[in-house]
């Protein structure tokens, strides 16, 4: 069965927009079976609705972040919990690099002028299999 998007909604990437819109989405559509957050923010709104709804059959991801809060639930949901992936948008990996291209610059280690303008930091997909290489519970994000 292919897949079919039957709903979208604007959150502004808040996790307080994200509630009346995903609780809008399930209202006009009762029979989806995943919702999509583009950051983790919406995600972890859209998951709180289910929670308050006792919906545990629809599945939750978010196309984007990292963040703490969705890394524990994945971790703590296994390969059977509702929130079932995020992807990788480390600041301290952006925080890092910079730092690191800074120092460099400062002591001479680099000409600032081969420091490329655009720089990217590591992509990943995370999921269950994977969670426990990237979350930190002390981390700030």
């Amino acid at each position: 069965m292919t897949p079919e998007v039957v709903a979208s909604a604007t959150a502004t990437y808040t996790q307080e927009e994200a509630v009346p819109a995903t609780e809008s989405m399930l209202a006009a559509h009762p029979e989806t079976d995943l919702v999509l957050g583009l950051n983790d923010s919406m995600a972890l709104g859209a998951l709180s609705v289910l929670r308050n709804q006792g919906n545990s059959t629809v599945l939750v991801a978010a196309a984007a972040d990292g963040q703490k809060e969705a890394l524990a639930e994945i971790a703590n949901g296994g390969c059977t919990g509702q929130y079932v992936s995020t992807g990788l948008n480390s600041p301290s990996l952006a925080a890092e690099q910079v730092f690191d291209i800074a120092v460099g610059v400062a002591t001479g280690q680099l000409d600032p002028a081969t420091v490329q303008k655009t720089s990217l930091t590591e992509a990943a997909g995370i999921g269950c299999e994977n969670v426990a290489e990237y979350y930190d519970p002390s981390s700030i994000f």
